[in-house]
């Protein structure tokens, strides 16, 4: 506290216990809202049309798309959430371009394909698979917060070939593939720009796609918290070792771009990578 400005010790208590009964009443609101899903659904789409509207918790990265995508660009939205990405993508590269939008967490997916429709976005294209380095089945697991709700934008995935459906019942079975194979089956000609974010499994989305980053050498947009990759056993040096051995600069978005010559704490959140 600054001197000068007193404060009353009375008005910080008498917060306290606010504080603590709105954060009961929120929980209590989101144990019901679990126990309904259709209308758990509803809220969370109307918040995210209200989110993109006003461009309420945009990060800051999404200033620098227009300098990366062009019109007719072939773009790739990797763990797309609720379309805060694929959103202004699908709007930059028109109708001559196209946006592939994977997004494996079901509540997450429907709100996808209801905004899909809602603005007319007929050059988005959803996928449910969730990318890794290999084909089979995986789970993803919803985290659970400090207040007991449930992390939809923090889910992460548990691969395993030999899934025991029983345990969908806690867990989301999903089907994982490689941006590879995907981008085989699906014809894809050209790509100028991908973003990941999936929440430390970024280095094994990307060996699943060597031969895509080789043939287009796409802008790669990548999220690197260190808390993240250090869950499955990897530091956000072998990311980008990874990405130089492909012949890829790493650069960081501040007020421009910025290039960077080492890893440090302070540049890993989300990271751009251009070839050479």
């Amino acid at each position: 506290m600054s001197a000068g400005v007193p404060v009353k010790t009375s008005m910080i208590k008498s917060k306290i216990p606010a504080l603590s009964l709105y954060l009961k009443f929120k929980y209590l609101m989101m144990k019901v809202l679990y126990r309904h899903p259709l209308l758990f659904n509803e809220i969370r789409f109307r918040f995210w049309i209200t989110t993109l509207k006003t461009g309420v918790r945009n990060e800051k990265e999404l200033k620098v798309l227009p300098r990366l995508v062009t019109p007719g660009m072939t773009v790739i939205d990797i763990g797309a959430h609720c379309g805060r990405y694929t959103i202004p993508l699908s709007y930059l590269v028109g109708q001559r371009g196209r946006v592939l939008s994977f997004e494996q967490v079901t509540t997450n997916y429907r709100i996808l394909e209801r905004l899909k429709r809602k603005y007319g976005l007929t050059n988005v294209v959803l996928f449910k698979e969730a990318l890794v380095e290999h084909s089979g089945k995986g789970i993803i697991a919803m985290p659970i917060t400090s207040n007991g709700i449930y992390s939809y934008s923090c889910s992460s995935i548990l691969q395993d070939d030999s899934i025991d459906r029983s345990i969908c019942k806690l867990h989301q079975c999903v089907e994982i593939d490689t941006l590879d194979n995907i981008a085989l089956t699906d014809s894809i000609d050209r790509c100028g720009y991908m973003k990941i974010d999936v929440e430390g499994y970024e280095l094994f989305v990307l060996r699943g796609g060597v031969e895509l980053l080789d043939r287009f050498r796409p802008v790669v947009q990548c999220e690197i918290i260190e808390s993240h990759t250090l869950e499955f056993e990897y530091r956000p040096d072998d990311l980008v070792s990874f990405m130089n051995d492909m012949g890829y600069e790493m650069y960081i978005y501040s007020n421009g771009l910025e290039h960077l010559h080492e890893v440090t704490p302070d540049t890993l959140i989300t990271s751009l990578f251009r070839s050479i």
